[in-house]
């Protein structure tokens, strides 16, 4: 899911305690992927040179990509797999580049195919 629609969208998910995985993109043109419950407090919070120190110093982040979650564990699941994606997925996730994010799937590369049925 990429950002929600509405205003009033966000306030349905922040009513019914939703988490959410996001991802902002600095000023130098970084991605940082991290998980909350109120987005717009934590870019907030980015953006005042307060919270991570991977992005503390940039205070010009802005708000990409976002994808809510019943629970706090299964954001942050989410968040530790993204953060494992090359900055091309991430930018295809970004997007929501459906192709161009399963030809980058490691899972899909032939060699790897190739070798899975190789050991099948």
């Amino acid at each position: 899911m990429s950002l929600p629609a509405s205003h009033d969208e966000l306030e349905r998910c922040y009513s019914v305690g939703m988490h959410f995985v996001y991802v902002v993109r600095t000023r130098d043109n970084a991605l940082y992927v991290g998980v909350t419950e109120i987005v717009a407090q934590r870019l907030s919070t980015h953006n005042s040179g307060k919270g991570t120190k991977w992005i503390k110093g940039d205070r010009g982040a802005q708000l990409v990509y976002s994808e809510p979650y019943l629970t706090l564990s299964s954001a942050r699941k989410r968040g530790v797999q993204l953060k494992k994606w090359s900055r091309a997925k991430k930018e295809a996730l970004i997007v929501g580049d459906a192709t161009a994010l399963k030809k980058l799937s490691r899972s899909r590369s032939p060699a790897r195919l190739a070798a899975h049925r190789a050991t099948a």
